[in-house]
């Protein structure tokens, strides 16, 4: 989902930078000395040296001036973090012998490996511990000691100087935004859970930022609190009612949940606010789809009569969406279905499996639909309940799910649970297969996974041996080049 990307003022960028290397920001009070304004300015110019020189001359004459020595610590943090080229080994052995030079400008043969200076870490968590003894509320010192409690694993203490810094700056909405960076890291890397707890931190403070609330009814939906989510996120649309990006994840939400109408009545708003966008109009008739395939298809035609050369995306999506429905059959809007998705439209591919599954009730199609949708946004419960109930169609009524099979559905739930990290159940799904052979690279996978590298090799030599599809061989072979594997290689 689309969730509304903080936009702290000018002033407010700093140039410390966390383990992932996101760049935080924190206000600078106009009304502290220009020294002040000046080390602000080199911190966010990334500047550490000189913020450390000027600091420490700073500090020699005043070593109270918390504020100072705040700036100081922030340059620590910036100078302990440290980016190196690597050679990327298994690039540049693919290059050996290559002629042609522009090879080996590839951005891939070199990664960039980052490191920190552990002594400057610690000596700039003592200067924070310093600037709070003095100053307990300096957002600075909170915001350096959440970074050293994080990089460090201590997420307990993390949180708890966001909430000390959250509860003495409730007032400051830029505070509030430099603060939920730390939870859009999480969030960006899928550790949901982490992302949870800090806006939920943040909400308690900061409850009236239409920004602070949409994430975090963004990350009770990502965590399985789907309609606590969409409550939350329907409070973040009261509070700015003229957020595009709000109203569009929260019509996504609803199309999630299958909440057709609640999601083509925030697609009309959309599309009266914004009446140039014709792609608000194919939304909103998209969502209509499900509940009424004729009230949908009238308003995308409209979409494409206003632009027969489709000279825009609108007019093509809508276009595919009515030519779809006009083919009517179940696996060309499945594959309607997987090329909206594989465009980043899932909330439109939804709306494809939606049709799917109103027209025939017990349609496997469209559970399939839906399953590969959900995975793919990490929504990994609600996917196995539709493999669920795909199989138990296809085990209750075998005539009506042609082409889809019982191995398909296995399929699609092993690669769930290799997705989730339930390495041993995807072994279970796909041993339970009616051809299991089809499985073989995935089954190796998974042991791997398991540091079973017996099985996993005995399945990866079955995958090479009985011919397997040209990118199976490959991937199988790749797997066993490594030297977990060699001792199996002479084994009879």
């Amino acid at each position: 989902m689309d969730r509304r990307k903080p936009n702290p003022g000018a002033r407010a960028v700093l140039g410390i930078l966390l383990l992932a290397g996101l760049a935080l920001c924190s206000a600078a009070d106009p009304e502290q000395p220009a020294q002040i304004e000046r080390l602000q300015q080199l911190l966010e110019d990334q500047q550490w040296e000189a913020v450390v020189t000027e600091a420490e001359a700073i500090l020699a004459d005043n070593p109270d001036n918390a504020a100072i020595r705040a700036k100081f610590g922030l340059a620590l943090l910036g100078k302990a973090r440290i980016e190196e080229p690597v050679l990327n080994k298994a690039k540049a052995d693919q290059l050996e012998g290559a002629t042609d030079p522009g090879a080996f400008f590839d951005p891939a043969l070199f990664r960039t490996e980052v490191t920190y200076d552990d002594g400057l870490w610690s000596e700039a968590g003592k200067e924070f511990d310093k600037v709070l003894a003095q100053s307990p509320d300096n957002l600075d010192a909170r915001v350096g000691l959440a970074s050293i409690h994080g990089r460090a694993g201590d997420y307990e203490q993390q949180r708890e100087q966001i909430r000390l810094a959250a509860r003495a700056h409730a007032e400051d909405q830029e505070a509030g935004r430099l603060l939920l960076r730390f939870g859009e890291k999480y969030f960006a890397s899928g550790r949901y859970d982490d992302a949870l707890a800090i806006f939920g931190i943040l909400v308690e403070s900061f409850g009236e930022d239409a920004t602070v609330v949409l994430d975090y009814g963004a990350a009770q939906f990502a965590t399985s609190q789907y309609d606590d989510g969409i409550a939350t996120v329907e409070k973040a649309s009261a509070l700015d009612p003229e957020s595009e990006n709000l109203h569009h994840t929260l019509a996504q939400m609803y199309i999630f949940r299958m909440y057709w109408e609640e999601a083509a009545a925030v697609y009309q708003r959309l599309a009266e606010q914004f009446p140039d966008n014709p792609m608000m109009t194919v939304q909103r008739g998209a969502a209509l789809l499900p509940e009424s395939v004729e009230r949908g298809r009238e308003i995308l035609q409209k979409v494409v009569d206003a632009d027969p050369e489709k000279s825009d995306g609108a007019s093509t999506v809508a276009s595919n969406l009515l030519l779809g429905l006009d083919q009517g059959n179940a696996a060309d809007l499945v594959q309607l279905a997987d090329e909206l998705n594989a465009r980043r439209l899932p909330h439109l591919a939804a709306t494809v499996g939606g049709v799917l599954l109103v027209r025939e009730p017990d349609n496997v199609a469209g559970r399939l639909v839906f399953a590969a949708l959900y995975d793919g946004l990490r929504y990994f419960d609600l996917s196995l309940l539709m493999l669920r109930d795909a199989a138990k169609v296809i085990g209750e009524k075998p005539d009506s799910s042609v082409p889809f099979t019982r191995d398909d559905v296995i399929a699609s739930q092993g690669r769930t649970y290799l997705r989730m990290g339930n390495d041993r159940q995807a072994v279970q799904a796909f041993l339970s297969a009616d051809n299991p052979q089809k499985f073989f690279l995935p089954l190796g996978l998974a042991y791997e996974r398991l540091h079973d590298y017996r099985k996993a090799y005995d399945y990866f030599i079955q995958v090479v041996e009985g011919g397997g599809t040209g990118p199976e061989l490959v991937r199988a072979s790749e797997h066993l080049a490594q030297e977990e594997y060699s001792a199996f290689e002479n084994e009879p």
